[in-house]
């Protein structure tokens, strides 16, 4: 994330699929909260982790011969699979070292996370987002810095895409500070149902269509009779809120709210008009509930998604043609972007065979090759490549390498903002009553700027 992290179901985000409640498109709405990497929904703020009283270690060089690791990670319908399967690819790799995978409903993760930690009883490996790494966790001394195992191991920066700067802590220039790498990408994916446009007389938007054609056609697609929306709410707004001018709902610094920049306005603007005014799109309360609320496009009762590539997975099942196209232009460019990752917590007590599972999973091309069949994989050079593109076209999305291309130069939603989780609740309990035409847009926004802002400005 994320964003904006949080990342559903049918998932897969991500990538993965795991079931979101029905306020988590408003939440991913509110800022791209996506994903987390990815994605990841969530309703509640999990408790604070337990401050340590010893600062993070450096990488040991202890044995890795007889191991067994407990990983602790988040899940959608084809993770769990897709992990045993990476996990029996590293035993093959790394005889002696044993991997059990404890997967964890995204709501019920931090919590447990946290009630590990307190215990004394953590898992050695386990899942870790951009919200949470650096100020909840890594400022707590509760993350092995995974620098020294990288540099021991030749594992560059440069051999993934940008986001591995999501593991990056602090932000200072010159920071040596890796608390987390990614092991899967995912980010936005905007999709059509190509039955649908060529019933009404149109073909799939191409690269530099507008949101001027966005509002048209979503008007023309829509069938009231028919049950048929020509659009809906997008999965994050991050990426209309960059093609309308504004570098984020949050100041590059991570310190203020941005949410009053005429550029964020536009982008609110923008869907209250496609929902209230057009009615091509559906309000939050007309959107079905539980795990139905991202099944509209699979459904075929949606004719243009802003969508995430985390459902991939699961619109391959689709009955109907589909493909992914560009992302819509406004006053520029813009898609966003971010990683699911892991961590290595400092209270592992075998961190060096944690990390030969987290260098497998996150950087060698076998395993790599296993989770891209649920998401993008990270390694930049591999994901890039003809060869991996070519595969995943001749399952559809035909235009596949659409969703690589702008993953690699994608923008997270909320950053690393501290206290993400509390900020990306109270931005998911103001947004529906905008969009459900309860609050003016005007009002709301300054309703969630005055909110993030104190919530930011609160002392730690």
């Amino acid at each position: 994330m994320g964003k904006g992290f949080t990342r559903g179901v049918i998932r897969p985000m991500s990538r993965r699929a795991f079931v979101r409640g029905a306020v988590i498109p408003l939440l991913l709405a509110a800022g791209g909260l996506g994903g987390l990497a990815a994605c990841q929904p969530t309703t509640s703020t999990p408790a604070p982790a337990a401050t340590p009283t010893t600062p993070p270690a450096k990488a040991p060089t202890v044995s890795a011969s007889t191991s067994s690791l407990r990983f602790g990670v988040w899940f959608g319908p084809e993770d769990v699979a897709m992990w045993k399967n990476v996990i029996d690819a590293f035993k093959q790799a790394t005889p002696g070292i044993d991997v059990q995978i404890e997967p964890v409903a995204w709501d019920a993760f931090w919590q447990k996370l946290t009630t590990q930690i307190v215990a004394g009883d953590v898992w050695d490996v386990h899942g870790m987002v951009l919200g949470e790494v650096w100020w909840t966790y890594g400022q707590k001394g509760q993350l092995v810095n995974l620098r020294d195992f990288m540099k021991r191991d030749g594992v560059k920066d440069a051999d993934y895409f940008a986001f591995i700067e999501e593991g990056r802590w602090p932000k200072d220039p010159g920071s040596d500070g890796m608390y987390m790498l990614p092991w899967r990408g995912t980010g936005g994916a905007f999709v059509v149902n190509k039955s649908l446009l060529a019933k009404a007389g149109l073909e799939p938007p191409k690269a530099g269509w507008t949101w001027a054609n966005w509002r048209t056609w979503a008007k023309q697609l829509r069938d009231e009779k028919a049950g048929i929306w020509g659009t809906k709410l997008p999965t994050s707004l991050t990426a209309h809120v960059l093609q309308a001018g504004a570098p984020g709902v949050i100041t590059e610094d991570l310190q203020k709210s941005n949410w009053l920049h005429p550029g964020v306005k536009e982008t609110v603007q923008f869907f209250v008009d496609l929902i209230l005014t057009d009615r091509s799109a559906p309000k939050p309360e007309e959107m079905p509930q539980g795990p139905q609320v991202q099944d509209l496009f699979l459904s075929g009762k949606v004719a243009l998604d802003s969508s995430a590539a985390w459902n991939i997975p699961a619109w391959r099942k689709a009955e109907f043609d589909w493909d992914v196209v560009p992302q819509p232009v406004n006053k520029t460019r813009g898609s966003w972007a971010g990683p699911d990752d892991v961590a290595i917590p400092t209270a592992s007590k075998q961190r060096d065979a944690a990390w030969q599972f987290v260098k497998f999973s996150t950087h060698e091309v076998a395993a790599q090759r296993i989770i891209g069949g649920t998401g993008v994989p990270v390694l930049k050079e591999y994901a890039l490549s003809d060869a991996y593109i070519r595969a995943e076209a001749a399952k559809k999305p035909a235009s596949y390498r659409i969703v690589v291309e702008e993953l690699a130069t994608g923008r997270p939603w909320l950053g690393g903002i501290k206290r993400w989780f509390e900020v990306s609740r109270e931005i998911g309990q103001i947004l529906p009553q905008i969009f459900n035409g309860k609050v003016g847009v005007d009002d709301g926004l300054k309703m969630i700027d005055a909110k993030v802002n104190e919530i930011l400005n609160r002392p730690d």
